[in-house]
């Protein structure tokens, strides 16, 4: 539905922040609204790529019917109505109205002309959208719950709003502009001041109430974290003053140093400290500009500290504010004020006069540390492990190995164990969802997944998923598809990601930067559906160096599996594992599994993860001359577990013939085709794996 510009209010239009978004069909059949970039590309809303000026807005609506107008509120937008300034508000109604029969809720009338502002009809024209301008302080989305509505069930295009909920966004999401004006009298957009906004919050949670809701209930997560923070009463907050002072001698060339300079802020003062961490980055403390510095990059990097808070460790606050400081050799040692009457009960630091004894004059809540006894240590939680002594059941874990040592094949053997509860090797497994992201060989997963259950001869359980849509890491779709997992009831369960490669377009795995990014959304990931998350990812040129890209990764991990080639053929281990036992080598092979024929004859096939616990058994040798030279050349160059090109592979069958005088090609090739018969080779793509 293409916007009826001119009826949009002209602070909206000329808010900087306007973006085009088209409607977009996933796998699972739901529409998204994605914003989109000049050139046509699905971007996030808060990537500078999306934003448009007023003019080129217009312009591509013009021309493209199956666009619409948006609005990005990223960190909260500014804009002026009554000659106030302030921060845009709006409220999602949906459900509400039914526009094609042109009937609204009765209590719609009453709330529009009690609080009159600009109101517009929704996309779908079952809702509509409420804007207005306040000077509160942007929060993140919350919702109003309305109970079961009568009003709903004479129209069956909205029954799927039986129970109502009402939206409000001031940050981090973006809105579509439809111009469809709502109601004659909301045209204007007003501005409530805050006293006001609480008024409004009240008269719907009555309203909400009076349905059989629950109203207004669900507050933020930031706002959780920042209360939770606030309860925990051991950060001080400094004064404006003194704490420029600190951020004016903290190095932020270094990125970890200008990370934790984030985390610091975040935890001491809460929101209030992105304006300080956006002068800090932008060097207006320091004679140079932090190098990495992009405004939209430091806002992200700031709401991702107050989305982690929980998970930050205790000393982060003013006292690592100020040790980061007096280790600038120009520290002045001055006296350091804290601000009267703070939220929080202050770790009460100050600079010493001698800059070799800086210590802490005074701590406040010396119960805030407990000293266990060694008795009293076997009363902590106990480690819940979703495969004993290897993964645990919360955290980030990784496969990682070189390329074709049949990670992606143990990953899966792995995976159908824990969805169907059975051991792995010995080890036993906790049944749970398993959501398996494919992005690497989307074409050959079908076949994995058809040939584990025919070599085990049973069916993989309906809680095993399998994704072969995109999902990036590197963006801000890692909460996008949380909440997809978690409709789908696949939470609590393990989601594995194969590759971290493909799921990280554009990064550098070797940025500390890039792959902060990437743990952050990961780790994300993991809070949101409270379970395991598993990269599948592969080693350097040198593969004894482990996993590759940044030693990031590797720390972040609670445990790992490393796949690996050697003389013998394949073998993994536990590489690393918090609360069990690492090193221990354990040996596999890939046995093929015959799938059917192709239309030409050929046999189709894959294989299948197998060690000597669940079967032994034994390879079987080549029959005559060419086949044994063939094989014995390529294991000689390639070793067990390796796979090559099928070109090469026949460039090296035809020179290992014995016999080079005649038809040399077609007896390699049949040397090759002997050898995949008896399962020494198999095909996938156009690469045969060495067995």
């Amino acid at each position: 539905m293409n916007a009826k510009i001119e009826a949009i209010p002209a602070s909206l239009r000329e808010s900087g922040r306007l973006l085009v978004w088209k409607e977009i069909t996933d796998s699972n059949a739901h529409k998204r609204k994605t914003p989109i970039s000049n050139s046509g590309i699905a971007v996030g809303y808060n990537n500078p790529e999306a934003i448009l000026p007023f003019e080129e807005a217009r312009k591509i609506l013009e021309k493209t019917s199956d666009l619409g107008l948006g609005i990005s509120l990223m960190d909260g937008v500014e804009i002026s109505a009554d000659d106030k300034n302030g921060y845009l508000y709006s409220m999602d109604f949906d459900g509400f109205a039914e526009f094609h029969s042109k009937r609204i809720d009765d209590g719609v009338s009453d709330f529009l002309e009690r609080y009159p502002s600009y109101a517009e009809i929704s996309p779908s024209g079952t809702g509509f959208k409420y804007f207005f301008i306040s000077d509160s302080i942007p929060e993140t989305k919350s919702k109003i719950k309305f109970g079961v509505s009568k009003f709903l069930e004479k129209y069956p295009e909205i029954k799927k709003y039986k129970d109502r909920e009402i939206e409000v966004f001031s940050k981090n999401s973006f809105l579509t502009l439809t111009g469809a004006v709502f109601r004659h009298n909301s045209t204007k957009l007003n501005f409530f001041e805050s006293t006001v906004l609480q008024e409004i919050y009240e008269y719907l949670h009555e309203w909400a109430i009076l349905t059989g809701g629950t109203g207004r209930t669900q507050r933020s997560k930031i706002d959780q974290n920042s209360q939770a923070t606030r309860e925990q009463k051991v950060y001080s907050k400094l004064t404006a003053g003194s704490l420029e002072l600190v951020l004016a001698h903290i190095d932020h060339i270094d990125e970890q140093i200008w990370t934790d300079t984030s985390n610091a802020l975040a935890r001491a003062y809460g929101e209030e400290g992105l304006p300080y961490f956006l002068s800090y980055s932008a060097g207006e403390y320091h004679s140079t500009v932090y190098e990495f510095f992009d405004e939209t990059e430091c806002i992200d990097r700031f709401q991702r500290s107050l989305d982690e808070l929980h998970t930050r460790p205790s000393g982060f606050g003013v006292k690592h504010l100020i040790d980061e400081a007096q280790k600038n050799k120009n520290w002045p040692h001055s006296s350091l004020e804290y601000e009267p009457d703070t939220d929080f009960a202050p770790f009460v630091w100050a600079a010493a006069q001698n800059h070799d004894e800086q210590e802490p004059l005074e701590i406040i809540r010396h119960d805030y540390y407990r000293f266990l006894t060694a008795s009293e240590l076997q009363n902590l939680p106990k480690t819940d492990w979703r495969v004993k002594n290897l993964f645990p059941e919360h955290g980030l874990g990784s496969i990682y190995g070189p390329s074709g040592s049949g990670k992606s094949f143990l990953a899966l053997d792995l995976m159908a164990a824990v969805a169907c509860g059975s051991a792995f090797y010995g080890h036993k497994t906790t049944q749970c969802p398993v959501v398996y992201v494919a992005l690497e060989g989307t074409g050959g997963i079908a076949k994995r997944v058809e040939a584990y259950e025919t070599h085990h001869k049973i069916k993989l359980p309906s809680t095993f998923r399998v994704v072969t849509d995109m999902l990036s890491l590197f963006s801000s779709e890692a909460s996008v598809f949380a909440e997809a997992v978690i409709e789908a009831g696949l939470n609590e369960g393990v989601i594995v990601i194969d590759t971290l490669a493909q799921s990280a377009p554009g990064s550098d795995e070797n940025s500390s930067a890039h792959m902060g990014m990437i743990i952050s959304n990961a780790q994300l990931l993991q809070r949101m559906t409270n379970g395991l998350i598993v990269l599948i990812h592969h080693t350097g040129k040198d593969a004894s160096r482990g996993a590759r890209g940044h030693s990031s990764l590797y720390a972040a991990l609670d445990a790992a599996l490393e796949v690996k080639r050697t003389q013998g053929g394949l073998e993994w281990l536990s590489a690393k594992v918090k609360d069990g036992a690492s090193g221990n080598a354990t040996s596999f092979r890939l046995e093929r599994v015959v799938l059917g024929q192709d239309e030409d004859g050929d046999e189709i096939s894959s294989c299948v993860a197998v060690g000597d616990l669940f079967r032994k058994v034994p390879l079987t040798q080549p029959t005559g001359k060419n086949q044994k030279a063939v094989l014995d050349a390529l294991l000689l160059k390639f070793g067990a577990g390796a796979t090559v090109a099928s070109d090469e592979a026949l460039d090296i069958a035809k020179a290992s013939l014995t016999d080079q005088t005649t038809n040399t090609a077609q007896r390699a090739k049949e040397a090759l085709k002997g050898l995949l018969e008896i399962g020494r080779l198999v095909l996938t793509g156009d690469k045969y794996a060495l067995v």
